[in-house]
């Protein structure tokens, strides 16, 4: 169930591309594209640099606290975010998962290593939202097998 590594991994590929194209049009408002050509303008970086962190932010954020549970890239590997209930995220748990694959990157990938070592295979962001990447299949499995053991005992869900 949680070993999904390299689905995880190569969803984040697909999503960076997404973003990074997204990025770059928007990007385009601001900065002319003769403009960023020039070698000697901070501002044309740091621009780039914050509105491709927005960008990222944004689509992370949304698409993983969304009723999908998972960005494009991670729909398309078939895994998808949840909390320790198997539930679907909060926006505020989408936050800090963001802002903690940040940190990972920032301590020269250390963070995302994290998870290699871990029993659910939860990185640094996973473990500082409460989160954890699943297979989708399996997850559908298990609740459906959860809802037939409901019906079989009684339980009735609002």
């Amino acid at each position: 169930m949680y070993d999904v590594l390299l689905r995880r991994y190569a969803a984040l590929a697909i999503d960076r591309i997404i973003t990074g194209v997204a990025a770059t049009l928007i990007s385009f408002i601001w900065i002319l594209p003769g403009e960023l050509f020039e070698y000697n303008s901070i501002y044309l970086v740091l621009t780039h640099l914050l509105i491709s962190i927005t960008c990222d932010w944004i689509y992370f954020c949304l698409m993983e606290s969304s009723k999908y549970q998972a960005t494009i890239g991670k729909r398309l590997l078939g895994v998808m975010v949840v909390d320790k209930d198997y539930e679907r995220i909060t926006y505020a748990r989408a936050n800090t998962r963001y802002w903690g694959k940040l940190l990972s990157g920032l301590i020269l990938g250390l963070g995302y290593l994290m998870a290699f070592s871990h029993e659910k295979r939860q990185a640094m962001h996973d473990r500082m939202a409460g989160t954890y990447v699943v297979k989708k299949s399996f997850l559908l499995f298990m609740l459906s097998c959860q809802k037939d053991d409901d019906v079989k005992t009684g339980i009735a869900h609002a």
